[in-house]
């Protein structure tokens, strides 16, 4: 679109474009705006440099999922996760789309043994979102033993209420099944 394009190039003349566009990526879930997006930001190698690696590895990875490709998608997202500091995450969509990737890509058990390996270097509402979808993962993968443990943990180190009773309904869940 001519519209799409005219706005994005008035974004990049902003002293803070770099920060709008991680806003986007980071917050928004994936959609056609993340496609229309990556796809503007590619086409310019200046535009694209900017961002560090892992935040390029994060603009492609929403642009895959935005496209159903879970498995590209996921992959760029464990990329990018290794790299950004830990204080992007927060608020962040991104944990939770990662789990859904992995559910689509038919690969839940893969990756609760990925998100349970980053819980470590998080702290706060961010390290109980990485449990919490680690549980869900084993859940789905069936490995109940593994996704009790980790949503009881979940549960007890819950920064909010929804968090806590999210946390609390899968590990109901887990022993019902």
């Amino acid at each position: 679109c001519v519209r799409d394009a005219a706005l994005m190039m008035n974004v990049l003349k902003r002293p803070d474009a770099r920060s709008l566009f991680l806003s986007l990526f980071l917050r928004r879930r994936a959609s056609e705006l993340h496609s229309r997006a990556y796809l503007f930001l590619a086409a310019d190698p200046a535009a694209i440099s900017v961002f560090r690696p892992a935040e390029r590895d994060l603009l492609e990875a929403k642009y895959r999922l935005s496209q159903a490709n879970w498995g590209k998608g996921s992959a760029l997202l464990e990329s990018a996760l290794k790299g950004l500091e830990p204080a992007q995450l927060e608020g962040s969509t991104i944990i939770g789309e990662l789990g859904s990737a992995y559910q689509a890509a038919g690969v839940a058990g893969t990756g609760a043994r990925f998100l349970e390996a980053i819980a470590s270097r998080l702290s706060g509402p961010s390290r109980v979102d990485v449990l919490e979808q680690a549980g869900r993962l084993y859940r789905r993968a069936k490995e109940h033993q593994k996704a009790l443990a980790l949503l009881r943990t979940a549960a007890a180190q819950a920064t909010t209420t929804e968090q806590q009773d999210r946390a609390r309904w899968y590990a109901l869940d887990v022993l019902l099944a």
